[in-house]
């Protein structure tokens, strides 16, 4: 069995504010402060994980996005990943980015992501919903399927993603085999642990 923690990025600029993704790429939104020390508490979380298993075993998988960036860079900090003698596998990875919905300049885009929001976030009701350059929500559940498979069929024991809400939740959905609007979203900084067979199992 293979054990992955996801790592959902702590609080950022537009979790409370969501005006400023038409002006803001997605992935240069930074963290809040609040976000700073959502991603500390976190790091303390999987210190504790860390202590159990050898380094050579872990392999921390970030996505590129700034805010991702940031909150790995204090869990690394807290959790003793950067110490010396420590060696510990790190990569930035595409794959786990947030939902590509390409805002910036778009109105029509915007106006997507706006229904999307008055809905409560309801999945089945935009699973099919493309944004222009960007994807649908069934894209994004394609990619955390992909990256599951990758996962299964790793060398890795241990793997650490540190990505973001809808990502996280769309890999629980089909760990758990639930509907994804069943799926609590995870909270920024929160960690959560699951347990995936490996291919060979």
């Amino acid at each position: 069995m293979k054990t992955l923690y996801f790592i959902r990025h702590g609080q950022s600029e537009a979790n409370i504010n969501y005006d400023i993704l038409q002006n803001t790429q997605d992935e240069d939104v930074k963290l809040t402060e609040k976000g700073k020390l959502d991603a500390v508490r976190a790091g303390w979380v999987l210190e504790d994980h860390l202590k159990n298993a050898p380094p050579e075993s872990f392999i921390f998988l970030v996505s590129p996005y700034r805010r991702t960036r940031q909150t790995f860079e204090r869990i690394a900090a807290v959790a003793g990943v950067n110490d010396p003698g420590v060696e510990y596998a790190v990569d930035l990875v595409e794959e786990i980015v947030e939902h590509k919905m390409n805002l910036v300049g778009n109105p029509e885009n915007w106006k997507r992501f706006k229904d999307y929001e008055k809905s409560g976030w309801k999945h089945l009701d935009h699973i099919d919903v493309k944004y222009d350059g960007g994807e649908s929500l069934a894209d994004v559940k394609d990619r955390a399927a992909a990256f599951l498979k990758d996962c299964s069929g790793s060398d890795w024991e241990n793997i650490v993603v540190v990505s973001h809400g809808l990502f996280i939740k769309m890999a629980l959905s089909l760990i758990d085999g639930i509907d994804s609007d069943n799926v609590p979203h995870p909270n920024n900084g929160e960690v959560i642990v699951r347990k995936v067979k490996g291919s060979n199992e």
